[in-house]
């Protein structure tokens, strides 16, 4: 995720093991509209900062960044629980574009 999204990334040391988490996604994406609920597990292992430009992002309870978009780009620390949100498993096969979104040009 750091290198495509305006975010550092920080490895802790002392991470504790992944735990069940929800977070809304801040915006429209391909993969589900803005406040649609993402069930997974939170990886405590990174410390993520969002940088300038903005991008959306979301929190995990008390948690920052734990969701992130910016334009097309999807990024968490979250791994999504797919078998739960079987839509979510369907669009992340076959995306639909949001209206930020331009069609692909075929080259």
């Amino acid at each position: 995720m750091a290198g495509l999204l305006p975010i550092m990334a920080r490895r802790i040391a002392d991470a504790t093991d992944s735990l069940p988490a929800e977070a809304q996604l801040p915006r429209d994406t391909w993969l589900a509209r803005a406040g649609v609920t993402i069930r997974g597990y939170l990886n405590s292992n990174w410390r993520v900062e969002v940088l300038p430009p903005p991008a959306a992002h979301a929190r995990a309870g008390r948690r920052r960044a734990d969701i992130i978009s910016a334009g097309p780009i999807v990024g968490s620390r979250m791994h999504v629980n797919f078998a739960s949100q079987p839509e979510l498993l369907r669009r992340f096969f076959h995306p639909k574009r949001t209206a930020a979104q331009p069609a692909a040009s075929s080259v």
